[in-house]
């Protein structure tokens, strides 16, 4: 029994090393497109401009007032 069950395991295996017939139409599709080659596989990032000083002033506005607000409903202070 186990040597029918390893037979058809091995048969299996072998029909499913079929490969599919290449196509020479896909590559050549308006809609495919290679990006270049970095030779890196580090995501690129965007780079931001530095906050101005309004910018800054504004964000310490808006967290001085959502501290007041947690304070006000006794929340508990983040850390």
């Amino acid at each position: 029994m186990n040597r029918i069950a390893a037979l058809l395991l091995f048969i299996a295996h072998l029909a499913g090393c079929q490969t599919a017939p290449a196509e020479q139409e896909a590559d050549a599709a308006s809609s495919y497109r290679r990006e270049d080659v970095t030779g890196s596989n580090i995501g690129r990032r965007v780079v931001r401009k530095a906050p101005t000083d309004e910018e800054l002033q504004e964000a310490r506005e808006t967290l001085e007032g959502m501290r007041d607000d947690q304070t006000r409903r006794n929340l508990p202070r983040p850390k």
